[in-house]
């Protein structure tokens, strides 16, 4: 495995859009969205994750 380097703001970029993205999953449920799309959601967020 290579080893990884990361920049301290790459890291902040990162933890900002995974915020993002579970703010927009949290808004999707308040507003009682579709399935389809709080699956969609949730894949983005765990695709960001790793």
């Amino acid at each position: 495995m290579k080893p990884l380097v990361v920049t301290h703001k790459q890291l902040i970029a990162c933890v900002h859009r995974i915020g993002d993205q579970v703010a927009a999953l949290e808004r999707g449920l308040g507003a009682q969205a579709d399935c389809g799309a709080i699956l969609h959601w949730i894949a983005a967020v765990r695709s960001t994750i790793r």
